[in-house]
């Protein structure tokens, strides 16, 4: 019976080993259930390279079954307005004065930056959908066959692919309808073609261009520039996709780089003389569509039931396959520098087949090092190891940040920026309760580690005190 005790202590002590061994690579530090179906999580990982040992500071927040979470996933910018810079707390604190419950946020798209006289701000590359409004379009037409996105439909179906938002404008006027098509929303960065122009521009609803003497690359020439003031917009600031909006010329402004947009209309403007003889008073019919694009081929499909959209820069995932720098260089994009090739801090997010959500930062940090950032390959690799068969990276280096709600409702920079304190940013990504309810990522409760151990220490435990009454009982009996 002894042999038997013995058998059981070297069992356990086995799996104790196994356990610790499996983990050594893969250090789990924090696991805590912030909502019902939001998971946070703290990993460190360890890999040797070339004799070095190197370490990684991970950040995730998971999102399971998100269709049918009481969760939302929605994109922020600053202000509430396409052009501007703020940190991702601030703009997280404006959403929970607005009444949100914000557990989590990350940085998101990559974003271009303007100075126009004292004015700096950001602008993001890719499109921008926020509760079914279209904020902005791609910097250019040609790129949204290779520039992702992360979506949501309207029945919470979360997407990553490439979309195109394209503006159909019929100028109607006393001798003929005419036809025209604007991919440009929102974006003042050069002017090809037609562009389209909200109020949601900026705070103060003011169309701003470069001097193409001052900037070749994004200036126009205010000599040709037109603004047709289209009044008359129902709802006006908030444009939205498969809606035909019907209006009026109520205004043409010629040879001016700054125009502000009045309450309640639109801006149609253009620099190449496209558009003839539209006056004052005649009748203009715009609608928006947004169409998935693949292989550079648009009209693959309608997403006019997208509901939340924020552009990322690039695949790391794709239909299940990491995007090496071997598919990198084939596909031309993104260029093999050091975004793809040094190990930087990066921010992403994925898609499992059951669609789980899956967000994650990973720092780059000089001090000791504490984490040492990883390459593009690597960070494809990583999102895989997780489950997902989709993925796409945001903005890295100093504008990754994540953000987690704590047990007292404010939120805290989980991660270690590279550059010491919070960058301001163009759009982030908010992960929103529902129902109000949280649990702060720093609320005492027992990590996965230590209840593994306490299960086998109590498993132990019970083997030996029934192994002891069943010795008991034998021993009595026998000297009876």
């Amino acid at each position: 019976m002894k042999k038997s005790i013995i058998k059981i202590i070297c069992m356990a002590t086995a799996v104790y080993l196994v356990f610790i061994m499996c983990c050594s690579s893969v250090s789990v530090l924090d696991t805590k259930e912030i909502t019902d179906n939001a998971v946070y999580s703290r990993v460190v990982v360890d890999y040797e390279e070339e004799g070095s040992s190197e370490i990684n500071n991970i950040h995730t927040i998971e999102i399971n079954d998100f269709q049918n979470s009481e969760m939302t996933i929605k994109p922020t910018i600053p202000n509430g307005t396409v052009i501007g810079l703020e940190t991702i707390g601030a703009q997280a604190q404006s959403a929970v004065e607005d009444g949100s419950t914000v557990i989590a946020g990350i940085n998101c798209d990559m974003f271009a930056m303007e100075q126009l006289g004292d004015l700096i701000a950001g602008i993001p590359m890719n499109a921008t959908i926020i509760d079914g409004v279209l904020y902005t379009s791609a910097h250019n037409v040609g790129s949204t066959h290779r520039l992702p996105v992360f979506a949501v439909k309207s029945d919470k179906t979360p997407f990553i692919g490439t979309l195109q938002i394209e503006g159909s404008i019929k100028l109607i006027t006393l001798d003929n309808t005419v036809e025209y098509s604007s991919y440009q929303l929102n974006k003042n960065f050069s002017l090809n073609g037609i562009a389209v122009f909200t109020s949601r521009i900026n705070e103060d609803s003011t169309i701003r261009f470069y001097d193409i003497e001052e900037n070749s690359a994004y200036g126009v020439n205010s000599d040709t520039l037109k603004y047709y003031i289209i009044s008359g917009i129902e709802d006006a600031a908030n444009i939205r996709a498969g809606v035909t909006y019907r209006g009026t010329v109520s205004n043409v402004i010629t040879e001016s780089l700054e125009v502000k947009i009045p309450d309640g209309c639109i801006a149609i403007v253009e620099s190449q003389n496209i558009i003839k003889s539209l006056s004052v008073g005649d009748e203009v019919e715009l609608i928006y569509n947004i169409n998935e694009v693949i292989d550079g081929k648009k009209n693959v499909g309608s997403l006019n039931d997208i509901e939340q959209c924020v552009g990322a820069y690039n695949w790391i995932v794709k239909d299940g396959v990491v995007q090496t720098e071997e598919i990198y260089a084939e596909e031309a994009f993104p260029p093999l520098n050091y975004i793809v090739t040094t190990r930087t801090a990066k921010t992403g997010i994925g898609i499992k087949a059951d669609g789980t959500v899956i967000a994650a930062t990973v720092d780059k940090t000089y001090v000791n090092p504490l984490s040492s950032g990883m390459t593009m390959e690597e960070w494809g690799e990583y999102f895989a190891s997780q489950g997902a068969v989709n993925a796409v990276n945001f903005d890295g280096g100093g504008s990754t940040e994540m953000i987690v709600i704590n047990s007292d409702g404010a939120l805290d920079t989980v991660n270690s920026p590279t550059d010491g304190p919070s960058r301001e940013i163009s759009t982030g990504l908010l992960f929103i309760s529902d129902n109000g309810e949280f649990r702060g990522y720093d609320s005492e409760e027992l990590d996965s580690f230590t209840v593994v151990i306490i299960v086998i220490l109590a498993c132990m435990t019970v083997g030996y005190a029934v192994f002891a009454v069943v010795n008991y009982k034998v021993k009595k009996k026998n000297k009876k």
